[in-house]
């Protein structure tokens, strides 16, 4: 038991209890990692945008940034959702837009159906069915 002992009391000696401080928090080094997952967060989020073809600034963003304020209509080849209108929960009327031509589509949990095509001049160009 005395080796015991001795080592509890070198224990005791080599972690003051009693001393009346706090412990020494490093907040400088809490600061800077947070710092650094957030930029690391951004940067995911700008190699996704880019790698799934989507611009590394949204548009709105870029819209408010540039000194025109204009917000330049996507290239032909990408396709930008212009409106959203859910009618239920499980259907929508959304408006799609491809270079300088428009479509009107029903979304439901079966499909997309195209209601209407129309250029941005706002002529028809698809026929819309009759009942």
């Amino acid at each position: 038991m005395s080796t015991l002992s001795l080592l509890a009391a070198v224990a005791a000696d080599t972690a003051p209890l009693a001393t009346g401080t706090g412990p020494s928090i490093p907040w400088g080094r809490i600061i800077l990692a947070f710092v650094f997952c957030i930029l690391l967060a951004v940067a995911a989020i700008g190699f996704i945008r880019v790698k799934n073809g989507m611009s590394l600034i949204p548009d709105t963003m870029a819209a408010r940034m540039s000194a025109s304020g204009e917000v330049t209509a996507p290239p032909a080849g990408k396709m930008q959702i212009v409106q959203r209108l859910s009618v239920t929960p499980a259907s929508q009327l959304v408006i799609v837009r491809r270079g300088t031509q428009n479509y009107m589509l029903h979304l439901t949990n079966h499909g997309a159906t195209e209601i209407d095509r129309f250029g941005d001049d706002g002529v028809s160009t698809g026929e819309v069915p009759t009942a």
